[in-house]
């Protein structure tokens, strides 16, 4: 069975090839991933929330994410380049 989860994307195909997700919820279970194109098979939009789990962005939380997502790429692009 595949793996099915709800993140918010950050486009970060220009920078490395990838989608950052990233949950909204804090738990380190639900942690922040690059993901290569070629591994994304359906991408949904969720359009009805029934939890207040899923707060809408702001501001602050756009610039955080993109800076979230350049750390993310930034380790992935560093543990290559260790590796060859």
């Amino acid at each position: 069975m595949d793996n099915i989860v709800l993140k918010r994307c950050l486009n970060y195909l220009d920078k490395g090839g990838v989608i950052i997700c990233k949950s909204d919820n804090k738990d380190p279970q639900y942690p922040t991933f690059p993901l290569p194109v070629e591994n994304i098979k359906e991408v949904w939009k969720f359009k009805i929330k029934l939890t207040r789990q899923a707060p809408e962005p702001s501001g602050l939380y756009e610039r955080i994410n993109a800076l979230e997502g350049d750390m993310v790429l930034l380790k992935e692009q560093l543990k290559k380049a260790l590796q060859g």
